[in-house]
Parts: C-alpha cells; structure tokens; sequence
C-alpha cells in the first residue's frame, strides 16, 4: 500500500503500528523509513532513508518517527536548497546569528522592561525563568 510518496511498511507490524506512517520493525527493532524522491535521488545518492529509532518498544517508536521524519525533511530541504543555488554558506550562518543575537538583545531588553509581577506571571505560565542578567531558563512542565 503507498501512502504519498512513501512506502508503508506493515511485515511484522502489529495492526495497531499499522496507522504509522513509514515506520517498520525489523526483529525486535523499529525503523524509520522513507524513499526519497525521485527529484533528489541523485542529489543525495540514495533512493531511500532507513534511520533506527534505537527501540523496540512499540510507543516510543510512535513518538520517535515524527522526530526522525521532521530530521528527513530538513535534510531533503538542504538537497533542494543545494539543487537550486541557495546553500546556506558559512558566512549566511554568521548572518544569521548576527540578527540571532540583536532580536535577543532585544527581547531581553523588553522583558527586563515589564513589571516583575507580569514577568513572574509569564514565567510559570510558559515555564521560563530569566534571571537579572538576562539569561534564560527552560523549566519542565510538570506532567498532568
């Protein structure tokens, strides 16, 4: 059965993994996979990516291929990117980190402007802490 552009894996996939798109056991082991497309074969040499999800537990290989399957987008991005001219060189990545660090500059600056009151309020609401200098800590949500 195809789904899209992929293959749906389902040989020694239990009826419940089947609605998981791209992910097939092999052994005691679960896989991501994906063909590529026919457009970036040559470009990436390759007609398809397997990647491990390094389990054999059923739940967190449902869990695990969205992260596996968001890492192949960004790599078929990359190829198109190649293909089409527009790289991402080493002087765009210090561009880019350039406007990466005035925005959070900025940020900082306008978060340290509002009344503690509003930013303690912030803070527990999407778990953020900053501290007087600044810098910011991500602070788990606990688990309902």
């Amino acid at each position: 059965m195809t789904h899209g552009c992929a293959t749906r894996y389902t040989d020694g996939v239990s009826k419940r993994m089947q609605g998981s798109s791209w992910l097939q056991r092999r052994g005691s082991r679960y896989y991501y996979r994906l063909r590529v497309p026919a457009y970036l074969v040559d470009i990436l040499g390759k007609a398809e990516v397997r990647r491990s999800l390094h389990t054999s537990n059923p739940a967190e290989a449902r869990r695990l291929v969205r992260a596996a399957a968001a890492e192949v987008q960004v790599e078929f991005d990359r190829a198109r990117a190649r293909e089409d001219g527009n790289e991402v060189t080493p002087q765009c990545n210090d561009d880019m980190l350039e406007i990466a660090e005035v925005w959070l500059s900025a940020a900082r600056a306008l978060w340290m402007a509002l009344p503690e009151s509003r930013r303690r309020e912030l803070s527990e609401r999407f778990g953020v802490t900053v501290d007087c200098r600044g810098r910011s800590t991500v602070v788990p949500f606990p688990r309902p």
